[in-house]
């Protein structure tokens, strides 16, 4: 979590994609605020002083809840995240929350719940895409929104993102 020697590497960073998570189940209640909160905070330090002018692309989550009141972990995790986030100087921040998210190529999660679920969610999207939203289609829309910087700050749907990776190539 001490990003200091990496401020000449992070100096004049025009965006930053943040995007290392944790399955919550797979670590203890403290290391999972620890990943999901506290590495995001040590890198906005730096950040922060190094290219108070970046951009930052904060992959979020639905349900999250900056209040930190939800008696849902995730939610509390996550909503801390976006607090922290919020409380930087990045002229342009933005918190996409994808709800679930598909994966693509050779990538499957563990987890009982996953077994049994990736294997039909994938054509169920395809006749219910408000469900979801691809790993690659997320990705795409994360890149497209950070790179062109043209929204004001502000969080996005699971609905939006799937607009911005479908969409034409935003104007920078």
């Amino acid at each position: 979590m001490d990003f200091t020697a990496l401020e000449g590497d992070l100096a004049g960073i025009d965006v930053c994609f943040y995007c290392l998570g944790v399955y919550q189940g797979r670590v203890s209640k403290e290391a999972f605020f620890e990943i999901t909160c506290d590495v995001q905070k040590a890198l906005t330090d730096v950040l922060s002083r190094t290219s108070p002018g970046a951009t930052f692309v904060l992959f979020g989550a639905s349900g999250a809840d900056p209040s930190e009141k939800s008696p849902i972990q995730f939610a509390r995790a996550k909503g801390r995240a976006e607090r922290l986030l919020a409380e930087t100087p990045f002229p342009r921040q933005y918190v996409f929350r994808p709800g679930y998210i598909h994966p693509t190529g050779g990538r499957r999660p563990e987890g009982f719940s996953y077994r049994l679920f990736v294997p039909i969610a994938g054509p169920l999207m395809k006749i219910f895409p408000f469900i979801g939203i691809t790993d690659s289609a997320l990705a795409r829309a994360m890149v497209r929104v950070g790179l062109a910087a043209a929204e004001p700050s502000r969080v996005f749907s699971r609905g939006e993102i799937r607009a911005f990776a479908e969409g034409p190539e935003p104007a920078a």
